[in-house]
């Protein structure tokens, strides 16, 4: 009969192998490799500036379709951005960035706008309307 001291040594052993092999990733696919993760969380990062611009820089509206290519090109699946932990992630960075909004919207305008020196044109500068904002239009009634 073995002894339970024996025993416990045996399984450690076979379970400390095993706990080193990488775990799968979720659904059955291969684990990602750094590089991979490293653009994925690029990814997210660029997702929550996005999201970021779009509600709280007043001055700015971002390219969707110049995002979803960037993400293409990233090699991510706009998808995992959608849901997920991928779009938690984003959402993280998204409220980090709104800690200091004003400072948050100038960085977007130097990373991404016109001149950008990340991603040139993925956001642009909202056209300015020439009508203040409590005129009527033209042809309404006053009663």
């Amino acid at each position: 009969m073995i002894r339970p001291i024996l025993l416990g040594a045996i399984l450690c052993g076979l379970a400390g192998p095993l706990a080193a092999q990488p775990s799968p990733a979720p659904g059955g696919a291969e684990a990602t490799d750094p590089q991979t993760e490293k653009q994925r969380n690029n990814a997210a990062k660029l997702a929550g500036m996005i999201r970021f611009v779009a509600t709280s820089c007043q001055e700015a509206e971002p390219d969707y379709d110049r995002f979803k290519a960037a993400i293409a090109a990233m090699r991510v699946d706009i998808k995992d951005l959608e849901s997920g932990p991928l779009m938690a992630t984003s959402l993280g960075y998204s409220q980090a960035y709104q800690k200091e909004p004003e400072a948050s919207c100038k960085r977007a305008f130097q990373l991404f706008g016109e001149n950008g020196t990340a991603i040139p044109d993925l956001i642009a500068r909202k056209a300015k309307t020439d009508k203040p904002a409590g005129d009527k239009p033209a042809n309404s009634e006053t009663r």
